[in-house]
């Protein structure tokens, strides 16, 4: 797996160079835009016309680029909806990954904490809206991603989550909102690949 860099401009609007308190998720996305190329998805983070970005983005081809270092915040799963299961901002299963310190107060620079300050998030681009379907070589990335990442900050695989199980009413992505069985499939083979690492 080749990782290239395009990372967005320090001090953007969606680079803000905050660091990550800690890791406590990886969380997973779609970019809602069909084999769009990722570097157009870092260019659309890049002009700032809204708050969203990504640590790093996976196209269709499974070609990935990172957009921000991964000791740095990024902005892909601040909410201000209420998740239709708990009535709470975030869901009974964020509360429970998070823990409460990343839902309260602020930071030492004056920033709201949010689980954004304790994820990876990661995009993957789909190969069309509905269902939201993604490539095989688009998983085998993401789940390769996954797993090196695990490895490097000696992560369990059930920090691995998606932003439809963090926020509630997001279907994304949404084949997995759709099909959760799906997402634990994914999850096994992480666990897969993780295993022959160690053996």
């Amino acid at each position: 797996m080749t990782i290239r860099d395009n990372l967005l401009t320090k001090r953007s609007k969606n680079r803000p160079w905050f660091p990550l308190i800690d890791l406590r998720a990886i969380v997973l996305h779609w970019t809602a835009a069909a084999k769009q190329d990722v570097d157009d998805t870092r260019d659309w983070f890049e002009s700032g016309n809204v708050y969203g970005s990504a640590h790093y983005i996976i196209g269709h081809e499974g070609n990935c680029i990172r957009c921000i270092p991964d000791d740095e915040a990024a902005y892909h799963i601040g909410s201000s909806q209420i998740d239709p299961a708990s009535g709470k901002i975030y869901t009974d299963h964020a509360r429970e990954l998070f823990g409460k310190d990343a839902f309260s107060g602020k930071t030492s620079y004056g920033e709201c904490i949010t689980p954004n300050f304790f994820s990876i998030g990661i995009e993957i681009e789909p190969l069309d809206l509905d269902p939201g379907r993604l490539s095989e070589k688009s998983l085998d990335t993401a789940a390769k991603l996954c797993v090196e990442l695990c490895r490097r900050y000696d992560k369990p695989t059930s920090i691995i989550t998606t932003h439809h199980k963090v926020v509630g009413w997001k279907d994304c992505p949404k084949i997995w909102a759709d099909h959760p069985d799906q997402f634990e499939c994914f999850v096994k083979a992480v666990e897969l690949f993780l295993r022959k690492y160690h053996e």
